[in-house]
């Protein structure tokens, strides 16, 4: 059965798989869901993942539903994965973003 990928860019530090499985929860044709991880210590989110769907058209449905979503106050990217790699788009943060998250963790 063949996997259609979906990467999701731009995720805080603090997102894991399960955040994502709960955010594409409602879209049929889920198969896996991954959050890649740095194997440094403290271990954190490379601030990327893959979501991976049964049929390109629920692939399409993710993206058109969840693309600039904010998802842990942030927009995220989602976009099919041999997308990602012909753009060669950064997910670094924005200043905005930055900001967000710096007085997330002060609140927290």
């Amino acid at each position: 059965m063949p996997k259609h990928s979906v990467f999701v860019g731009n995720l805080t530090w603090r997102v894991r798989s399960r955040h994502l499985r709960e955010l594409f929860a409602s879209t049929p044709g889920v198969q896996s869901v991954e959050v890649v991880f740095h194997t440094t210590s403290p271990r954190r989110s490379a601030g990327y993942g893959f979501v991976s769907f049964s049929s390109k058209e629920a692939a399409e449905a993710a993206i058109s539903t969840f693309n600039g979503t904010k998802l842990m106050g942030r927009s995220i990217n989602v976009m099919f994965k041999d997308d990602n790699a012909k753009k060669n788009k950064s997910a670094a943060p924005t200043e905005e973003d930055l900001k967000a998250e710096s007085s997330e963790q002060i609140v927290s």
